[in-house]
């Protein structure tokens, strides 16, 4: 972000190198534009937190693309929108989920979109660390047939993006595992803390067979 607002800067200053006084302003205005209130966390809270969560297709998207739209009208900004057709369309109805032993509680849960549905099923509740190649052997036979418990690394500004595509790419092969070992489902650790609840599609994508969950962390 910084990289970019210097190269507007630089950008904007070489235009103006024949009238300093106009360049001056247009610099100022934009330096006061980045440091003044703008409706950025409003938005945000008001698209994450009221609208939602917004799997494509589903009635929450569709109130995500019209909330956008207007923005940008109000913003004098040209926009429009264009239907397109999906392969299939997945909708959570609804996630409770308990765990029962010693003492039993009940746990802030997600499903996965494309997850298979969970039926009210109850199975052993498995630790399979961060669902390795290792883990999984580790498990051997007791995997089947189980709640497979996952953790997921914390996503934070330090590992960025690239943590982020690690993510995906991680959950791909231990679905993947977790499908040859014929588990009951897999319950991750969400990567988010605070209680947060982030997830992102099965990696089977419409094929998935598993029941797949995020856990609050």
């Amino acid at each position: 972000m910084k990289l970019t607002i210097l190269r507007c800067l630089i950008a904007m200053s070489a235009l103006g190198l024949n009238a300093p006084g106009h360049a001056d302003d247009e610099v100022e205005r934009l330096v006061a534009a980045m440091l003044g209130d703008t409706p950025v966390i409003d938005d945000l809270h008001e698209l994450t937190d009221t609208i939602g969560a917004r799997p494509t297709g589903s009635v929450a998207n569709l109130s995500a693309v019209a909330w956008a739209a207007q923005k940008f009208r109000q913003a004098e900004v040209a926009v429009m929108t264009e239907d397109f057709a999906m392969p299939a369309i997945w909708e959570e109805n609804f996630v409770t989920a308990t765990i029962a032993g010693d003492s039993s509680f009940g746990v802030g849960a997600v499903a996965k979109p494309f997850s298979a549905a969970a039926n009210a099923l109850e199975a052993p509740l498995l630790d399979a660390g961060f669902g390795t190649a290792e883990e999984f052997e580790r498990l051997g036979d007791a995997a089947s047939g189980a709640w497979l418990l996952v953790e997921t690394p914390v996503l934070d500004d330090v590992v960025g993006l690239s943590g982020l595509f690690k993510e995906y790419a991680d959950a791909v092969a231990i679905e993947t595992r977790a499908a040859l070992a014929n588990v009951a489902g897999v319950v991750f650790m969400s990567s988010r803390p605070k209680n947060l609840l982030f997830r992102h599609n099965a990696g089977a994508g419409s094929t998935n067979e598993l029941v797949l969950l995020v856990l609050e962390r």
